[in-house]
């Protein structure tokens, strides 16, 4: 059984150089195997896992298959391929998007369309760029002259061209302009809330936020102000709350309409695990979803929750409060960190170590530079070199790295210089050899050697040559 692999980086951050594919809509396509897209020279093939070339390279670009289709440009036009290298859309698109509801936008001139995952083109190209959109909810809104509507799968105008501005459908329910004013109207076209409002929005949470008289407030789908607009901005409601703006001071309203949290605050933010950072003055504090300022405005920075906890700083010194607002931590260290696995690093007179939930230092500072813990290890510094402890505070890798970061399950990272593999118990696996490497995908993994890509297994055998100008990942 294949053992987990993993990486240390030098000199840089863990970099994902995935690709991502176009998604044509298919409702019945057959197993595939992976394919990853390759370059040799100027041109663009794919190989499977075993480096076999199976669609030679002959695209001027190329991108990731996805659901059995792969988006491909010869000279100027794009067109698609199926998992054999044929074309299952010819190259005849100056460009090409995704597909969304079966269909997928494509250009040709000036010009938008959209074709089917045959290639079908079912609504011939006549939208300007910016004047046609993907589909949703079965519809897609287009602009045909001066005026916006909505057409569907077969391009029939459903809703004809009527609107000075209008929105995606959403929720059953589009907002559109007529005359200088908003108003919504469902997917027949009827206008269900007459237009009124200077500004219109999406709902949320069964309300849509809407401006009259630079006031806003919110309706319900019947078109019912249950909120009056009376603030000065607002913002969606989340998890029953919206924030709203009344002379510069920031509070929260409920769906009801009640101000259940009476604008008092410069700066408001969303809620974490029941707590909504505030600032008031230079200060930040916290308070709960009935308005309770359980932790008075005193914290210099704001930070989030994790697990339970939020590091707070008081006249230069950090300490953590739990969801209550109690000071469950006094503030004493010169730095800290968030929880992570139950410990926080922590910083002491110019040295890290780590506390639990009660503050109790469970591995004393004694590291240059330390790093949160991930899956029981932790990256630590010690005489300018990087090893790894466990929750016990044990080195169980030896201190030998320039640098590294906590572990990823199959991940590449650079070791001395050259990038190699090691696994959780510190052991070299796969020397290092390389001038670049990536993560595992389908148990291939990306290298690079001098200017050349190729493949190798997790026993470190290189079973496709380096011979490529550039490769990408494994992708069905």
């Amino acid at each position: 059984m294949d053992k987990k692999l993993y990486i240390l980086i030098f000199f840089s951050l863990l970099i994902s150089c995935s690709d991502s594919g176009e998604v044509p809509d298919e409702s019945a396509s057959p197993k595939i195997e992976a394919l990853a897209r390759v370059q040799i020279g100027e041109q663009w093939g794919y190989i499977n896992v075993a480096g076999e070339m199976v669609i030679p390279p002959k695209f001027d670009n190329a991108w990731s298959f996805a659901d059995g289709r792969a988006r491909v440009k010869i000279g100027d036009q794009w067109g698609y391929i199926n998992q054999t290298g044929e074309m299952a859309i010819p190259p005849k698109f100056d460009n090409a998007w995704s597909f969304a509801d079966g269909l997928a936008r494509v250009q040709i001139g000036d010009q938008w369309g959209y074709v089917n995952a045959t290639g079908e083109m079912v609504i011939p190209p006549k939208f300007d760029g910016e004047d046609a959109w993907s589909f949703a909810d079965g519809l897609a809104l287009v602009k045909i002259g001066d005026q916006w509507g909505y057409i569907n799968a077969t391009g029939e105008a459903v809703i004809s061209p009527q609107f000075g501005d209008a929105r995606s459908f959403f929720q059953g329910l589009a907002a559109v302009e007529i005359g200088g004013k908003w108003g919504y109207i469902n997917a027949k076209g009827e206008r269900v809330i007459p237009p009124q409002f200077d500004t219109a929005w999406d709902f949320s949470d069964s309300l849509a936020r809407v401006e009259i008289d630079s006031r806003w407030g919110y309706i319900n789908a019947a078109g019912e102000k249950v909120i009056p607009p009376q603030f000065d901005a607002a913002w969606d409601f989340s998890d029953g709350l919206a924030r709203v703006e009344i002379n510069d001071r920031w509070g929260y309203v409920n769906t009801q309409g009640i101000v259940s949290i009476p604008p008092q605050f410069d700066i408001t933010r969303s809620f974490s695990e029941g707590l909504a950072r505030v600032k008031l003055g230079s200060k930040w504090g916290y308070i709960n979803e009935k308005g309770e300022v359980i932790v008075p405005e005193q914290t210099d920075d704001p930070e989030s929750f994790s697990e339970g906890l939020a590091r707070i700083k008081e006249s230069g010194k950090w300490g953590y409060i739990n969801e209550k607002g109690e000071e469950v931590i006094p503030p004493r260290f010169d730095d800290a960190r968030s929880f992570s696995e139950g410990l926080a690093r922590v910083e002491i007179n110019g040295k890290w170590g780590y506390i639990d939930k009660k503050g109790d230092l469970v591995i004393d500072p004694q590291f240059e530079l330390a790093f949160s813990f991930m899956d029981g290890l932790a990256p630590v510094q010690i005489d300018g070199k990087w090893g790894y402890i466990n929750t016990e505070g044990q080195v169980v890798i030896q201190p030998q790295f320039d640098f590294t970061f906590s572990f990823f399950e199959e991940s590449a990272q650079k070791i001395f210089g050259r990038w190699g593999y090691i696994n959780t118990d510190g052991r070299v696996v796969i020397n290092p050899q390389f001038d670049f490497a990536w993560s595992f995908s389908h148990g291939l993994a990306r290298v690079k050697i001098d200017d050349k890509y190729g493949y190798i297994n997790r026993q470190g055998e290189l079973v496709i040559p380096m011979q490529f100008d550039n490769a990408g990942d494994f992708r069905k």
